[in-house]
């Protein structure tokens, strides 16, 4: 349920959102629920843009519109895990609130395209999952979507290099065989890293078989360097008056909700860092 307008929902609001991030076990199957935009049910052609979004950012945005277009796909969705790879402890935004101003988001671009009369353009939804690794949540994703061809997850250049990483995987080779057979790569750069060094990874000896499933993806330079980490570090030194979109990095709804509960102030307000248990005390009410 869209909740248009509002900078900050109560713990009531998001009780559904904890309720299904802790039916999401790490420790079974893979498994993946769609929270919000268009049925999966009947798609074909999938991408997914994984990620911590803490919080969501610009960048974030570009990349999967250009990754739908570039792509004709069907759908696309923003693919938050309860567990990320590297970022085991959450800290910052709540993920039940990165969930919400996701699907904020998601509403407020699907109210765009419907005025616009783009209705037939590419839905966008969001996905929460149990694992972090790629290959698992290509498994989940494909459960979601029974009639899924073709998934390309969206990712920058550093991911793709974690993707190759050896120390990721019990056997690499098998789990790098399962993931590209269900799933193809576009990579965006980071940074100072260039489709010059994206040719040079896939040309390594142990990773040139894969090099057929990943594609570069063009993303305009100033989007290059954006990070979630970047977002934290300006939020954090916000100055009176200040905002944090004054930097051109966040939407504008990511900025509200970010100057009015101070999430990535040091330390964090009372009445933030009791928005967690607030949450989960309204879930267990409601069941």
């Amino acid at each position: 349920m869209s909740t248009q307008g509002v900078v900050v929902p109560a713990p009531k609001a998001l009780a559904a959102y904890h309720r299904s991030l802790a039916a999401l076990d790490p420790t079974a199957a893979p498994e993946a629920r769609a929270l919000c935009g268009p049925s999966l049910s009947a798609v074909r052609r999938l991408v997914a843009l994984p990620g911590s979004f803490n919080p969501p950012h610009m960048a974030h945005q570009a990349l999967l519109t250009a990754a739908r277009d570039a792509w004709r796909a069907d759908a696309a969705v923003y693919v938050l895990s309860v567990r990320t790879v590297d970022k085991e402890r959450p800290s910052g935004m709540l993920v039940e609130d990165r969930l919400w101003l996701l699907c904020e988001l998601v509403q407020a671009e699907w109210d765009g395209m419907s005025g616009a009369g783009g209705t037939d353009r590419a839905g966008v939804g969001v996905v929460a999952t149990n694992r972090g690794l790629y290959v698992d949540q290509a498994e989940a994703l494909h459960q979601v979507c029974p009639r899924l061809e073709e998934l390309a997850f969206v990712t920058g250049y550093d991911k793709i290099v974690q993707i190759f990483d050896p120390r990721y995987y019990d056997d690499r080779d098998v789990a790098l065989e399962q993931l590209f057979a269900r799933a193809a790569f576009l990579v965006a750069p980071r940074e100072d890293a260039t489709q010059s060094d994206l040719e040079a990874l896939l040309a390594q000896p142990d990773n040139v078989r894969y090099s057929s499933r990943v594609r570069p993806l063009p993303l305009p330079p100033e989007l290059a360097g954006l990070s979630s980490t970047r977002v934290r570090r300006h939020a954090a030194e916000l100055t009176p008056g200040a905002r944090v979109d004054d930097h051109g990095e966040v939407p504008a709804r990511v900025s509200r909700f970010i100057e009015e509960t101070g999430c990535y102030r040091e330390p964090a307000p009372t009445a933030y860092a009791e928005r967690a248990a607030a949450i989960a005390a309204v879930a267990r009410a409601q069941r």
